[in-house]
């Protein structure tokens, strides 16, 4: 008999070491491409900056040129060479192509107009904005991210396979902590709920493939007794006076246990004439009920409170009357019984007894069969015996 939990096999598996090493493949990739992606983002970010400060610097150029400019053309070519003012102009055009150029590869970082205008009228910090990189920034984030995906998808599936095959979650978790120490390939099997091993299928260095039976195990917490019920005594079984039925079985010493009525199946096999009634039964400790044993049930016709009965066993015959022991300290007294309503193991008793009397079960009938022999002169039908 095993219990929940109880080891019931122990089995090598080759192949989980190698998802076990795939799960630390998996999270050491994983961490390398975290970092990698840290990387990648800060030097994006530094890239930002730099473009940030670079825009600020180009209009502030612009504007430079631009008044630089007014007051060349307020003081007039009599004031000023007209190559000076061609070669102002010239600049101030390159100012402003290098701004709109600024701005495009701003635009470009995913930076919004309305934030770039503040860049370069100086009324935001040069900071990078969350989610600002450069395309190609991006693109490589991008890569690393599928990448870490990827590990993530080997890492489940090898944990997936670990647990199915009956590996613990903890050693998965264990494996996750980057631990190498606990490594194994050895499963052991443990019993899912309390039963009985009634065969083992399985022998030593054996290979099994998936789906292999290696032992069976069979829960005896419960059995099921199936009745025939001959189909004359069909109406007597439904109008019963309770499901609770007694169930008493030979094997064990005609020990008697309780049960109730799982189902009735009423339809009678046109060959035997009978139907089927199933009792289900809590097994006692030790599980002594298994399959196939005989049992014979007793099906309550009436229920009869505050009864005066006796075990069946006390109960016995001479022929003429139904008579009992009863033991009156230095001898015993034979009384004749009237009975009633009987159970397996219990007969209702309607006169000859008292419930103060002491009923002998235990050796009824061999002190009956000491009895019954008469001696010389004495009437076979006495009362007492010492």
């Amino acid at each position: 008999m095993v219990q929940s939990g109880s080891p019931l096999v122990s089995l090598r598996v080759p192949v989980a070491l190698e998802w076990q090493k795939a799960i630390l493949t998996s999270v050491n990739d994983q961490a390398q491409l975290k970092d990698s992606t840290g990387l990648l983002v800060s030097e994006g970010q530094a890239k930002v900056i730099q473009l940030l400060g670079e825009l600020r610097v180009a209009a502030a150029e612009k504007l430079r040129l631009e008044e630089e400019l007014a007051l060349i053309e307020q003081a007039g070519s009599n004031a000023v060479p007209k190559r000076d003012i061609n070669t102002k102009r010239g600049e101030l055009r390159s100012a402003v192509a290098m701004l709109e150029a600024k701005r495009s590869l701003a635009l470009a970082y995913d930076l919004s107009p309305e934030f770039i205008s503040e860049i370069e009228a100086g009324k935001q910090p040069i900071k990078a904005p969350g989610g600002a990189l450069p395309p190609d920034i991006r693109r490589e984030v991008g890569q690393v991210e599928y990448k870490k995906r990827d590990a993530v998808n080997d890492e489940q599936v090898a944990a997936r396979n670990l647990v199915a095959y009956g590996f613990s979650q903890g050693l998965v978790e264990n494996l996750r902590n980057g631990r190498t120490d606990v490594l194994e390939d050895l499963l052991t099997v443990r019993a899912k709920q309390p039963g009985l091993v009634t065969e083992v299928l399985a022998k030593r260095q054996m290979a099994l493939n998936p789906g292999d039976p290696i032992l069976r195990v069979i829960d005896y917490r419960k059995v099921y007794v199936d009745v025939e019920v001959p189909e004359l005594d069909l109406s007597k079984v439904l109008k019963r006076a309770s499901d609770q039925i007694p169930v008493l079985v030979t094997g064990l010493d005609d020990l008697v246990v309780n049960g109730h009525v799982a189902y009735f199946d009423t339809s009678v096999h046109p060959d035997i004439r009978k139907a089927h009634l199933v009792i289900e039964v809590e097994n006692l400790e030790g599980m002594p009920l298994r399959d196939h044993m005989a049992a014979t049930v007793g099906v309550p016709l009436a229920i009869k409170e505050n009864a005066l009965s006796v075990p069946t066993k006390s109960i016995l015959t001479d022929g003429f009357d139904k008579i009992v022991f009863l033991d009156e300290g230095e001898h015993f007294l034979r009384s004749v019984v009237k009975t009633g309503i009987e159970t397996l193991d219990r007969v209702e008793v309607l006169e000859g007894i008292s419930p103060e009397d002491k009923v002998v079960v235990s050796g009824a009938r061999s002190l009956y069969l000491a009895l019954s022999i008469p001696k010389e002169g004495a009437d076979p039908h006495a009362g007492h015996a010492h």
